[in-house]
């Protein structure tokens, strides 16, 4: 009896000490994601600027121009397509973290109840803090491939090519994809872990610790 209070003793230790860990990592994730977000502001809007004032204020013709140095002003989209990618990654990972926490301690009455009362809270209000990022992504796309046709033509989009049509799609499949990325997560990404992480917990018989106790 004595090891078996023992025993439970050291196990409620072990979760709440995951508990807090996992708890840190949703709030460090959460951080580099707004991290992220400010170098891709920052980055683009230096290149975007930089670009429009090295071109756009000279009257320069098509061929003086060259055929390569309107595609520059897609340079933005580099940097903030690849970080769009990992920002919706890392929020991904913050709703499975979040799964977790809600299935594994707050269903049984442990924790502070944050992951079930916000889930209940954004049923009722839509709108996040993050969901802005979005928009923010989507306009520096728009106004590269607006600028890089603008650019090359002068207006006129008859000096446009197929390759330039190519170009367009390609860019706006990307962006699709890691705009259904992003937004998937806190929808159809959040319903599936959960349901893992019940079914993982259903041949779990590890010991979740009291309210009480996390507290």
């Amino acid at each position: 009896m004595k090891y078996e209070r023992t025993r439970m003793r050291d196990t409620a230790a072990y979760q709440i000490e995951e508990y807090k860990q996992v708890r840190a990592e949703l709030m460090e994730r959460e951080r580099f994601i707004g991290q992220l977000a400010i170098v891709a502001f920052v980055s683009s809007a230096t290149l975007i600027s930089g670009l429009l004032g090295a071109f756009s204020g000279k009257n320069l013709t098509p061929s003086q121009l060259g055929g390569f140095i309107p595609y520059l002003m897609l340079a933005p989209l580099l940097v903030t397509i690849p970080i769009y990618f990992i920002v919706g990654s890392h929020r991904k990972d913050l709703f499975r973290a979040g799964a977790y926490l809600q299935v594994f301690y707050e269903e049984d009455g442990a924790g502070i109840g944050w992951q079930t009362r916000i889930q209940q809270f954004r049923a009722k209000k839509k709108g996040d803090s993050l969901d802005t990022l979005p928009l923010f992504f989507w306009s520096v796309a728009i106004i590269c491939v607006f600028s890089s046709f603008m650019l090359k033509g002068r207006g006129d989009l008859t000096e446009c090519t197929w390759l330039d049509l190519a170009i367009l799609i390609a860019i706006f499949a990307v962006m699709n994809r890691a705009d259904h990325l992003y937004s998937s997560a806190p929808k159809s990404h959040r319903k599936k872990c959960i349901d893992a992480w019940r079914a993982v917990k259903n041949v779990d018989h590890v010991a979740t610790p009291s309210k009480k106790e996390i507290q």
